[in-house]
């Protein structure tokens, strides 16, 4: 085997590599709108840099996180999935799709999606927290239910 066509394709992948991770500037300048609360131009910019660029994690997390900050959770849980088609073992995907659903007020679902994302990251502070209201949530759904019926069972 030439060690000149290994040293050529060794430089060839090398630069592919470096090529592939260079920052997108679309979805650094969306990232940056989302930092500052300007969500609209956050989702536009996130939404061109998928169409220019192709899926990437950090952007369709971006639109799910935009989404949920403006209390658009059903949009928020439609870029979770599609995050999470192109990257399911994301734990960051897996628990800004549990906030979709805490704001969904599906308790059980955000409890799953918490769950899963400290499979693949035990430590996620964030997914603990979240895992954390969503037992609350669920227990006081539980609780509420429970006064409820006492109350309908005392109805004359």
């Amino acid at each position: 085997f030439d060690k000149g066509i290994l040293i050529v394709a060794v430089v060839s992948c090398a630069v592919a590599i470096s090529i592939a991770n260079r920052p997108r500037p679309a979805e650094k300048l969306g990232l940056e709108h989302l930092k500052n609360g300007r969500y609209e131009e956050a989702s536009a910019t996130l939404k061109h840099s998928i169409g220019t660029h192709g899926p990437s994690c950090e952007s369709y997390l971006g639109l799910a996180k935009a989404c949920n900050r403006t209390s658009n959770y059903q949009e928020g849980l439609k870029y979770a999935d599609q995050a999470l088609r192109h990257f399911p073992t994301e734990p960051s995907v897996w628990a800004e799709r549990a906030v979709s659903n805490l704001g969904l007020r599906d308790y059980r679902a955000a409890l799953v999606d918490a769950e899963e994302a400290l499979t693949y990251d035990n430590n996620n502070v964030r997914a603990m927290n979240i895992r954390n209201r969503a037992q609350t949530m669920l227990a006081q759904s539980a609780q509420d239910s429970g006064k409820l019926e006492a109350s309908n069972g005392q109805l004359h």
